[in-house]
């Protein structure tokens, strides 16, 4: 690359003046390759989780340290899988990047609550009260700079959607040569919260201990936040070999509340986790469901009585 970068100086009345400075520089092969260099992850509303992947391949001749760094999760809500690892020469690795906002990220810029002060406190504070307004700008200023320190933007559009923007850097080096100075690559990752459309209570469902074999039922109940009519409601079928089932159909919810009824029917004494993925018109969330099958400690003879 050679390139020239011209300076334009006017100072008073005196004609302008052109200072030049040359720019020399000459590109390298990374090496790493990457299937993306940036991800768009899908737009969801508060409590969903979205995730995609990028294969990272090692195009060297040598082993190379990999170790990726990311920014605080309160400030992004985004995990990575591997943080680090070490590929071998043309050895291909998925990293997977998950997105999973909360309503805690949503009102990340919001002034938090002032707690409650005892009265000799409050009197003594009285008079060095500062404004509410530029004490909120002041936070929301600070959470700002702090989100680009950490190679990231973040705003807000009229709808409600709160957007983000990161550039997370990923340092390599050959994994032999520990004095060896890191370089560095960039991922683009770009989010986007949608507001909520269905409010749900509760946000998991945690069915604690159930005895092998026997069933427990629990209400799910699903309200319609939106204001633009009835949500027709759709489920993703669950996993059979997790023991959870929906025992009543999915419907069109509109001003009322509905409700599912999950069961859980634990066939070995071990952990069941899955997750019910429900989806309207207009929006898609997931209710974690999570449940542990246990050894009985009681014996009834006979079982059934005629």
């Amino acid at each position: 690359m050679d390139h020239k970068i011209i300076f334009k100086v006017i100072t008073g009345d005196l004609c302008a003046r052109d200072f030049v400075v040359p720019c020399t520089g000459q590109g390298l092969s990374p090496a790493l390759e990457f299937s993306e260099t940036k991800l768009d992850l899908a737009s969801i509303p508060v409590n969903s989780s979205s995730r995609e992947s990028v294969i990272v391949t090692n195009v060297s001749k040598v082993p190379q340290s990999i170790n990726l760094l990311m920014p605080e999760y309160e400030l992004s809500t985004l995990k990575a899988t591997p943080v680090c690892c070490t590929l071998a020469p043309q050895e291909s690795k998925r990293l997977q990047i998950e997105f999973k906002p909360s309503q805690e990220f949503v009102d990340l810029l919001k002034l938090p609550p002032k707690e409650a002060k005892p009265e000799e406190a409050a009197d003594e504070d009285a008079a060095e009260e500062e404004d509410p307004e530029a004490e909120a700008e002041e936070h929301r200023r600070h959470l700002l700079t702090d989100i680009r320190m950490h190679g990231g933007r973040r705003w807000q559009a009229e709808g409600g959607t709160v957007h983000s923007s990161w550039r997370l850097p990923i340092c390599f080096r050959p994994a032999s040569l520990r004095d060896t100075r890191d370089q560095m690559v960039f991922l683009g990752v770009n989010t986007c919260v949608l507001p909520s459309v269905l409010a749900l209570t509760p946000q998991k469902l945690d069915f604690g201990d159930i005895t092998a074999g026997q069933r427990q039922v629990l209400p799910l109940v699903i309200t319609n936040l939106s204001t633009e009519g009835p949500q027709e409601l759709h489920m993703e079928a669950l996993p059979e070999n997790q023991c959870f089932t929906v025992l009543n159909a999915p419907r069109s919810v509109g001003d009322r509340p509905f409700q599912f009824m999950i069961e859980f029917k634990p066939q070995l004494v071990q952990i069941y986790q899955c997750m019910l993925s429900l989806r309207t018109q207009n929006t898609r969330v997931q209710v974690p469901l999570r449940g542990k099958g246990v050894c009985p400690v009681l014996k009834i003879e006979p079982q059934e009585m005629a």
